[in-house]
């Protein structure tokens, strides 16, 4: 379906493949709320900054927002029309006992085991899990990135492949492969990628708490994910409602506006709606782009 509102949902995922496995989920769930969907893949971790890399305290969210303004870029969007940024991340083992790390020098890359982790430099990995659980948090605590666009994170553990698959250590053409195909299921049958995300699905409903769920799971590659929890949230009725305005033709938008004031007798109740919808996600540019619009029609 072809939507012709530019409010976007920007969905950041880690690779190509994870491009495929996600996408027909999130714009089934979006095409009859007004509301465009871009998945926008990072290609690199942004948990883990490369060695070339300036670690600050600031520096993973400074590189949302790189991302955010590449994705921009890319799609030919701008930010006033992102509604919501959403990151999906695998969660990589992070969690696991340092115990459960073993070195083996004749390794060229990690290898994940349901129980253990096998690497060729277990004090680098320590360091690498420290750095990533650090980032991860900051990131979890963050309503809202590059100066006001709402933002949340959600995980699969160990990675989307052990989630969808059960499979620990996919080569990169096997993940696409794996997700092209389940690409076309979800095509074919889009509630089924709602209906999957709650075969392992935390336990806690709430976002931050199932996000501790997941920190406090030590002993094992658990196979998880909370972005269900994503799902199960009514969009704001007052998103919805702005939006929808915006796809109306333009007598029927005027016609509809007038009627509302003739009924509320005064704009009391409408900058009461307004003031909460600005309240509620804290961006200036959004709000004040839909305000204008507003003040347009009314005069």
């Amino acid at each position: 379906m072809q939507i012709n509102s530019k409010k976007v949902v920007l969905v950041l995922v880690d690779g190509p493949s994870d491009v495929s496995t996600v996408i027909n989920g999130f714009t089934n769930y979006y095409q009859d709320k007004f509301i465009n969907v871009r998945v926008y893949p990072l290609r690199f971790d942004i948990t883990f900054p490369n060695k070339s890399s300036n670690i600050t305290d600031n520096f993973v969210l400074n590189k949302v927002t790189e991302v955010i303004k590449q994705a921009c870029n890319k799609y030919k969007f701008r930010k006033a029309d992102i509604i919501n940024v959403v990151e999906i991340i695998d969660i990589d083992g992070v969690y696991i006992n340092d115990s459960l790390i073993e070195e083996h020098s004749n390794l060229d890359h990690c290898v994940y085991y349901e129980d253990k982790i096998e690497v060729n430099n277990k004090e680098f990995f320590v360091r690498r899990n420290k750095i990533k659980r650090d980032n991860i948090d900051k990131l979890v605590h963050t309503k809202n990135v590059y100066d006001g666009l709402p933002y949340e994170i959600y995980f699969f553990a160990t990675n989307l492949e052990h989630y969808f698959y059960n499979k620990l250590n996919c080569e990169d053409s096997e993940k696409e492969d794996l997700s092209l195909r389940k690409a076309d299921a979800y095509k074919q049958n889009p509630e089924q990628f709602l209906s999957e995300l709650k075969e392992f699905k935390t336990t806690n409903s709430e976002y931050i708490e199932s996000w501790r769920e997941i920190e406090n799971i030590h002993d094992k590659l658990s196979r998880l994910n909370n972005l269900w929890i994503f799902f199960e949230k009514k969009i704001d009725i007052f998103i919805w409602f702005f939006i929808s305005i915006k796809e109306l033709d333009n007598l029927i938008k005027v016609v509809f506006i007038k009627y509302l004031i003739s009924q509320l007798n005064s704009l009391t109740l409408l900058c009461y709606y307004v003031s909460k919808y600005i309240r509620m996600y804290n961006n200036k540019e959004m709000w004040s782009f839909y305000l204008v619009d507003w003040m347009e029609v009314l005069w």
